[in-house]
């Protein structure tokens, strides 16, 4: 995924590397079963859905090596960079149409390494600090975040992909509360929800795993 994967605005990692610690607690602790599963973060901040695809077989194949697509999870979220506008509040890059192609054809890809494929929403922003970023001539707004939340998860519910929202989710003190202080990504607190929402469906797909 994008940059919320790669934990932007967690002091203490983002919620794709605190599923990895709570994993690893069990893995190598004492009484653990060691090496049974490997977890890997790949999120690359300000990439479209496009772009992950686009490096997504050079990043899978030296890690997954012979597995089979049964023992394989894939848990993806990217998007928001594909909703934002850029010069103006109304020159969007993308359409909530474009953007349920590309994750249809990031699922049909994703489907020729693993057999439990998860998507992830998008986390809400603070506006007054996003509509445009400081400095920047480049827009996030909420409403158009969940456009493409809601696009995704159409998307997956057809192609029989399990989803996880997250802006259609959020708490409603979300900007106060759970926000970095750049107003867009999630702050520990945010990413730390996120995880705890991730974590159930994760641990469900785990326990299906032979």
């Amino acid at each position: 995924g994008a940059s919320s994967v790669h934990g932007v605005g967690g002091e203490k990692g983002g919620w794709a590397d605190k599923l990895k610690v709570r994993l690893h607690a069990e893995l190598y602790s004492s009484a653990g079963p060691g090496e049974k599963a490997e977890i890997y973060e790949l999120g690359i901040a300000g990439e479209s859905l496009q772009e992950v695809q686009g490096r997504f077989d050079a990043e899978l194949q030296p890690r997954i090596r012979d597995a089979k697509p049964e023992d394989v999870i894939i848990i993806f979220s990217a998007g928001g960079n594909d909703s934002r506008a850029d010069g103006q509040p109304e020159k969007y890059v993308s359409t909530p149409d474009d953007y349920a192609a590309a994750v249809h054809a990031f699922i049909h890809l994703a489907k020729d390494y693993s057999a439990h494929i998860v998507g992830v929403g998008l986390s809400p922003v603070d506006e007054s600090k996003t509509a445009p970023l400081p400095g920047e001539s480049i827009y996030f707004f909420n409403e158009r975040l969940k456009l493409f939340e809601d696009a995704c998860h159409r998307t997956c519910d057809a192609e029989e992909v399990h989803f996880v929202p997250v802006i259609g989710d959020a708490p409603s003190d979300w900007q106060q509360n759970y926000v970095f202080n750049d107003g867009l990504h999630p702050n520990d607190a945010g990413h730390e929800w996120i995880c705890n929402r991730v974590e159930p469906k994760l641990r469900e797909l785990l326990g299906s795993l032979s």
